[in-house]
């Protein structure tokens, strides 16, 4: 539990360094996203699995964009996948 508290400043802290103005932060086990106020999602870590939905596989200590996708009003990140939930 600590280690995930860790994880959940260390996202924090990013989401304010790098001006994402998130609105909702989730973490994964190697992974972490985030809400933008404009309903966009934002990942970092690692996507070895596709968690960052970015279409290709790789690892990223910088946020990007999900592609194509708009309209999240929920995210969750699990140990190897990721999961949102849009309003329509």
């Amino acid at each position: 539990m600590k280690l995930k508290n860790l994880f959940l400043v260390i996202v924090i802290m990013i989401s304010l360094h790098f001006n994402i103005a998130a609105q909702t932060i989730s973490v994964g086990s190697i992974h972490s996203l985030a809400i933008c106020n404009d309903s966009t999602v934002m990942a970092w870590g690692s996507g070895n699995y596709g968690q960052l939905g970015n279409g290709g596989i790789m690892v990223t200590n910088l946020p990007v964009q999900v592609s194509s996708f708009s309209g999240a009003i929920a995210i969750s990140g699990g140990h190897d996948h990721t999961l949102a939930l849009k309003s329509d």
